[in-house]
This record gives C-alpha cells, sequence and structure tokens, in this order.
C-alpha cells in the first residue's frame, strides 16, 4: 500500500509540473488586429501617423500567424519583449513590442530602421 501511494504521488507531481502556465501576454496577443498608425522619422524627430489601409493580423493559440499584414509570414513566437515573425523558408524578422490596452506597438529588433519606424495595431477581436 506505501509502494501504491508513493507511485500516486510521483505521478501526481509528474503531471503538475509538466503542465506549462502560458505567459499572460502570450494570451493578450491572441485575436485579430488591424493596422491603425505607422512611425515615420526622416531623421528629425518622428511621429505616429494614421493609416486608412484595413491590414488585419491574427495571432492564433497554435503559434500560427494569419491576415493580410506581414503576408509571408505564417508562424510566431513571443520571447521577453520579443516578437518573432517566420516564414516558410525559416526566414525570421523580430520585433519588439509592447501591449498597451488594447495597442499593439512593433518596433523591429531585426533587422532594424535606422531613422526610426514602427507600427501600431488596435485588437478588434
Amino acid at each position: 500500500m506505501k509502494a501504491l501511494s508513493i507511485a500516486l504521488l510521483f505521478c501526481a507531481a509528474v503531471f503538475l509540473t509538466a503542465c506549462k502556465k502560458e505567459d499572460p501576454k502570450i494570451s493578450q496577443l491572441r485575436g485579430t488586429w488591424k493596422y491603425s498608425e505607422t512611425f515615420i522619422s526622416t531623421g528629425a524627430p518622428g511621429q505616429w501617423y494614421p493609416v486608412e489601409k484595413d491590414y488585419r493580423l491574427q495571432f492564433n493559440k497554435n503559434g500560427k500567424l494569419s491576415g493580410n499584414f506581414y503576408v509571408g509570414y505564417d508562424r510566431y513566437a513571443v520571447e521577453g519583449g520579443v516578437l518573432t515573425l517566420t516564414n516558410e523558408a525559416g526566414t525570421m524578422v523580430k520585433y519588439n513590442y509592447t501591449l498597451q490596452e488594447n495597442k499593439l506597438t512593433l518596433i523591429p529588433a531585426m533587422p532594424s530602421c535606422i531613422e526610426g519606424c514602427g507600427d501600431r495595431l488596435v485588437k478588434i477581436d
């Protein structure tokens, strides 16, 4: 009986430690986002400008990416404050990102912009 109890405790411990808790930022990222602003600088201090294009980006639970924004990239991963987009060939682009309320700000990390650039999206779903 003692051996059975120990075996059950061992199984329970393995099960509980095997469950990974998801980073809350990843769950905030999931959903559909609409392109709303672009940051432009031509050497002088830059600023955010509204965009009229109807581009959308969807972050799915399975790490898949879809939509008509960042076309060609079909997967995403998040580590720390860096969002990595990957295409079928394995080419990656990295963005430093911030989530504030329903706004997602993406600043290129690799390759980066010399003068400054970025994209901002708002969550619609």
